[in-house]
């Protein structure tokens, strides 16, 4: 297992203390134009407050501006306002029961072009139960998926529908799950520690859709998670990224 280290990224962060704590910015500062979109649970919108549809009608990406949305009322993903195992942070709750979760409307613009490798990145905590997709990009054919998720009762990394690599955790608690490929190798990583390594590859399609709790198109393998941070690049982060976007959700979470 290979571990990132502590080397977080030069000038990032804000001496708070005698003893040099850090505060860190938003992921938004320090992945810069390598960030294509991230989806933060204190941007989400909840309806119907108060009734017996309350919930996650729609989640905007704070950088590129992506929305994805609940397909009807009885689909809305739950909000914890302060949930006690995030620091007291808001999460997002998608569920199985119910098929609760958030896509994609529609096409957009192209999010990744074909033949790119992007990296995805969650902070949440999720059951390891059956084959469900948590942060998933495809196109409208939703037959390539790119996706973090559960393949057989276990956490992994998919590429273009292509399961390799696998997880098999043995805790629901809140954890930063990271998935990249590089050259001819793709990695799987918890809090900072590579857990899996198996055959990379390029996205097949030009990328046009995204799923959080589910896959980008239709509502079939919805997951029963906890959310509270999405982070997808453009390619893999420097090791001094990935350092600063676990110390980021170690502090806030």
């Amino acid at each position: 297992m290979t571990d990132i280290g502590t080397s977080l990224v030069a000038g990032v962060g804000t001496d708070i203390s005698a003893t040099g704590g850090l505060t860190i910015p938003h992921p938004t500062v320090f992945l810069g134009a390598n960030l294509r979109d991230v989806w933060d649970s204190r941007d989400a919108t909840l309806s119907d407050i108060g009734t017996g549809n309350e919930g996650v009608d729609s989640w905007t990406g704070r950088k590129l501006g992506l929305v994805v949305v609940a397909s009807a009322a009885t689909t809305r993903p739950t909000l914890t306002a302060a949930n006690a195992a995030f620091n007291n942070k808001p999460t997002v709750n998608t569920a199985s029961a119910g098929t609760r979760r958030l896509r994609s409307a529609g096409d957009e613009p192209t999010i990744f072009a074909a033949a790119t490798r992007p990296y995805l990145a969650l902070y949440g905590s999720y059951a390891v139960a059956g084959s469900a997709h948590l942060f998933c990009f495809d196109d409208s054919a939703g037959a390539s998926p790119w996706s973090i998720c559960n393949v057989a009762a276990q956490h992994t990394f998919i590429q273009n529908n292509s399961f390799y690599g696998t997880y098999a955790a043995s805790d629901a608690n809140p954890h930063l799950y990271e998935g990249w490929s590089v050259g001819a190798d793709a990695f799987f990583a918890v809090d900072g520690v590579t857990v899996a390594t198996f055959t990379g590859a390029a996205m097949t399609p030009t990328v046009t859709r995204v799923g959080i709790g589910c896959n980008a198109v239709g509502s079939f393998g919805v997951s029963s998670s906890s959310l509270a941070l999405l982070v997808a690049c453009i390619a893999p982060p420097s090791a001094g990224e990935r350092a600063t976007l676990l110390a980021y959700c170690q502090q806030e979470y």
